[in-house]
């Protein structure tokens, strides 16, 4: 298994006794597969985390963006107006 840091940076790769027996142009390709699954979930959680702030940031604009453009009270609750 490989990981990579939040700006995609390789971090470290666990080899195993078995990986190592095949050979090293299979540890090669089985080393650049591990990495790209890695890549792979850092890439989907940063897309989930970036649609959970877009959607933070939809809630922020309704409530104070809006009277202002509008001219409509705020409402009362929003923490941000």
């Amino acid at each position: 298994m490989a990981k990579v840091s939040g700006n995609q940076e390789p971090r470290g790769c666990d080899i195993t006794e078995a990986a190592l027996e095949q050979g090293p142009e299979r540890l090669s390709v089985l080393v650049q597969e591990a990495y790209k699954a890695a890549h792979a979930r850092s890439t989907t959680a940063m897309k989930q985390r970036m649609a959970q702030l877009a959607q933070q940031a939809r809630g922020r604009l309704v409530c104070c963006v809006t009277p202002v453009l509008t001219g409509l009270p705020r409402r009362w609750g929003c923490p941000w107006a």
